[in-house]
């Protein structure tokens, strides 16, 4: 039996129940394992590719797999106190204030066992500072399990940098952070990135966060909490062969991100089934433009700061929205080459530079 606070079971809970499967023919796979001695107690959750554990104090001592939808369930709904867990005939009671549940519970020895948390140092850097890291590139990793090369966030450390990019062969988008570290690439299934995210991003704990890696695993941690992901047995293509140069020729465009996204938004109401745009640069705007036969015509002239002479190209608005929304400043730099050429849109803020280069559509 445990005695542990509402408020810290659900935050275990809602740090390991995101990677528990909805469907999985292993019954305990749908389970969260709970192992309590000692003053603490441990959460942990596996999809056969990731898995994860936290911990959190308690009174007692327990050891038993419960299912996580249900228990989820209940620790949300639970008023503000001490929890009661413990073994009955049948399966496991769940008493807090004047509510009781019983729910069935499974051997725990049945539970995978808990991964490992050795490695070879990748980097240890502020947690906020990674999860926007990789969310800032996330929109652009492939969703097609037949090209684990790009099913993936491509992590190196070095020059002073930590620098994320991920490719679906139509976009690509790159950041880099200040980080000490150097270590070689590191791709990263965009699961276990989500995963990734979520620890980093929540500022319940100002520890930073760890990242380790084995011939096969690669496992972040932070505080209590610890993450082991398979890695993607695939090489990322050399998307430095893909980027072009910073000082490339041709019409650039400073224009306000706020104000692009809204006409990007507005413009699309009338695109293409694409969803093709077109963007002409000329002295002084940019302008978006949209003709569909069937749904009729739009177009927006945002005010830029131009160079390098005028010129336009077709793109997919859903793409630069994407590119767009994962950027922080204030204002972003469109580069164009020819209507046949990338477009790159380029953002630089004090804590990260990115940039994200679409292919061009029919205008």
């Amino acid at each position: 039996m445990i005695t542990i606070q509402s408020s810290e079971l659900l935050r275990a809970l809602r740090r390991v129940a995101p990677i528990v499967p909805s469907k999985t023919p292993v019954p305990i796979m749908s389970c969260i394992a709970l192992r309590a001695s000692g003053g603490t107690a441990t959460f942990a959750a596996t999809d056969s590719h990731r898995s994860i554990r936290t911990s959190v104090p308690c009174e007692g001592d327990l050891a038993v797999a419960l299912p996580a939808k249900t228990l989820a369930s209940i620790a949300a709904s639970l008023p503000a106190g001490d929890v009661v867990v413990e073994l009955v005939p049948g399966g496991a009671s769940i008493r807090a204030g004047r509510s009781r549940f019983k729910v069935p519970s499974m051997p725990i020895e049945d539970f995978p066992p808990l991964h490992a948390t050795t490695g070879d140092l990748l980097a240890s850097m502020p947690a906020v500072a990674l999860g926007e890291l990789l969310r800032s590139v996330q929109h652009a990793v492939a969703d097609d399990s037949t090209r684990p090369h790009l099913a993936g966030v491509n992590l190196e450390f070095g020059d002073g940098l930590a620098t994320a990019t991920a490719t679906d062969g139509h976009r690509l988008s790159t950041s880099s952070t200040p980080c000490e570290a150097v270590a070689p690439g590191t791709l990263v299934p965009v699961q276990a990135v989500e995963s990734i995210v979520a620890l980093c991003i929540d500022r319940d704990e100002a520890v930073g966060v760890v990242l380790l890696r084995s011939e096969r695993h690669v496992i972040a941690e932070r505080g209590d909490t610890s993450i082991m992901s398979v890695l993607v047995d695939a090489a990322f293509p050399p998307w430095r062969k893909i980027m072009p140069p910073v000082k490339r020729k041709g019409p650039r465009a400073s224009v306000s991100r706020e104000a692009l996204a809204d006409a990007v938004r507005r413009v699309s109401l009338v695109a293409r089934r694409d969803g093709g745009l077109r963007l002409d640069v000329a002295d002084g705007v940019l302008k978006l433009s949209a003709l569909d036969s069937d749904s009729g015509e739009s177009s927006e002239d945002i005010e830029a700061i131009t160079s390098g002479g005028d010129g336009f190209v077709g793109l997919c608005g859903s793409y630069l929205s994407d590119a767009l929304r994962s950027m922080q400043s204030e204002r972003v730099e469109v580069g164009l080459a020819g209507e046949l050429e990338p477009i790159v849109v380029r953002d630089g803020v004090a804590e990260r530079t990115s940039a994200s280069v679409i292919m061009p559509m029919r205008a």
